[in-house]
């Protein structure tokens, strides 16, 4: 068996466990009473900053990239593509479905869709790390385990400054230079240069104040629409609880999402759920509903918007022909 398939082995296992520990101690009476006593009504507004927040993040993405706003819908359907995969496959494998989606609908070059996926998804690790510190603050270290809190920032802390290192010092390496790409199988060495090169146009995007500043501002909206879509399914569930809530559960499914997991996360938003809205006295069972509820809501959003977008352009949802057409090199 190899490296891959261990991992995928262990991100069933994780999500069996925890889906294991959460269901065993559930009262199914306070489970169902509060699905039954969920406003309609709060749900609908939640679906609705879910639509906005993918629009946000579809906008992000075409940023990072330094494409043409004439290419934002070829992003937005890459972007629920690739949230689709997230849930149909383990271990974040729709991150590699949504470069491919972006290469063949907008002809991105593969470097160039790898390197703004990444720094994509180190901008929501940036905002993970800043509200983490905030979780914190508001809750005190001693509600959290101090290990994991720093593990989680100093991985994020390293991968943006690598990121940041490249885009400030990147075009001073020149790949063609290095005597052990040309060592490696089968014509690799030639493709990692090139991808290397297509990445520079995005480190070079960064390097334009008004390109950044728009990246911030479009990364604090995103986790901004995060926030008040857990703030609305709580009021569906008829929670009145401050706005520190929804910013406290975010955290603890960003900071869960890190774990190997099954398909949809399974177990990580149900664990997630209940640690975290138990520092507002919300019960066990209630939680787990939330966690069902929101889990759902984005299933189906990400369903819909990903799926029609997939069948009306032909992009395929297999992991294969993902892996196949972001090791192609041609456009």
């Amino acid at each position: 068996m190899n490296k891959r398939r261990w991992l995928i082995v262990l991100a069933y296992l994780v999500s069996g466990v925890l889906l294991a520990a959460v269901f065993a101690r559930l009262d199914w009476d306070s489970f169902w009473a509060a699905l039954a006593a969920t406003q309609a009504s709060w749900l609908v507004v939640a679906v609705g900053i879910s639509v906005v927040d993918m629009m946000l993040r579809s906008l992000r993405w075409n940023i990072i990239a330094g494409r043409p706003l004439g290419q934002y819908w070829h992003f937005w359907r890459a972007t629920t593509i690739g949230y689709l995969g997230n849930f149909i496959y383990p271990l974040r494998a729709g991150e590699v479905i949504r470069m491919a989606a972006l290469k063949r609908l907008a002809g991105v070059p593969t470097g160039q869709a790898m390197s703004s996926a990444l720094i994509d998804r180190v901008t929501d690790g940036c905002m993970l790390a800043v509200f983490l510190v905030v979780v914190i603050v508001i809750h005190s270290a001693d509600s959290l385990d101090r290990s994991a809190v720093v593990g989680i920032i100093a991985a994020f802390a390293l991968v943006a400054a690598g990121a940041a290192l490249f885009v400030a010092r990147g075009d001073r390496w020149d790949p063609g230079r290095l005597a052990w790409l040309a060592r490696l199988p089968a014509g690799l060495g030639a493709r990692l240069a090139r991808w290397y090169a297509e990445a520079l146009h995005v480190a070079a995007v960064f390097r334009r104040p008004s390109h950044l500043a728009a990246v911030v501002v479009l990364a604090s909206s995103a986790v901004s629409a995060d926030f008040l879509l857990n703030w609305s399914v709580m009021y569906a569930f008829g929670w009145e609880l401050p706005f520190t809530a929804p910013i406290t559960v975010v955290v603890f499914l960003w900071a869960g999402s890190a774990l190997p997991a099954a398909p949809g996360y399974f177990g990580v938003y149900q664990v997630a759920c209940v640690l975290s809205l138990s520092l507002y006295g919300i019960p066990a069972s209630e939680a787990v509903a939330f966690s069902v509820v929101l889990q759902l809501l984005h299933l189906g959003v990400i369903t819909a918007q990903g799926g029609w977008a997939a069948l009306v352009y032909g992009v395929s949802l297999r992991l294969r022909n993902a892996q196949a057409a972001t090791a192609d090199d041609g456009p």
